[in-house]
């Protein structure tokens, strides 16, 4: 009896719980005019992976041209304590960084969802 009891309260409990939506977003953060495309941020793919002296992040974002989705793109955005601001693109050819010139919104959306903190020293996010 006390078996059936507590199945019985069990599937009540699962189906009285209401459901929690789970459904990614992506969000519109800018518009490139030089190459005439939106930028959306698929914000499900935020992920901090930063360690010890390094504080880093990784977003996928998708390039749209007139509701046409052109080329989704990986970014890696890191830094080391006391350097600057720096990304690279599963599009760039892996040799090397670049710094992240102010007022790139990519990255200050996913800073401010991550809850991180930067500043703007002369064209540089520190």
């Amino acid at each position: 009896m006390k078996k059936i009891f507590l199945a019985v309260i069990f599937t009540l409990t699962i189906f009285f719980t209401p459901a929690r939506n789970c459904e990614a977003t992506d969000i519109w953060v800018a518009h490139w005019n030089e190459e005439n495309v939106d930028i959306y941020v698929m914000d499900e793919t935020i992920k901090n992976v930063s360690s010890t002296g390094y504080t880093a992040f990784s977003v996928s974002t998708k390039k749209v041209r007139d509701g046409q989705l052109v080329q989704n793109i990986k970014w890696i955005f890191s830094k080391l304590n006391g350097d600057m601001w720096r990304y690279e693109t599963n599009t760039m050819d892996g040799s090397h960084t670049t710094a992240v010139l102010p007022r790139n919104m990519i990255f200050e959306f996913c800073m401010e969802n991550l809850g991180l903190s930067y500043q703007i020293e002369d064209f540089w996010y520190y």
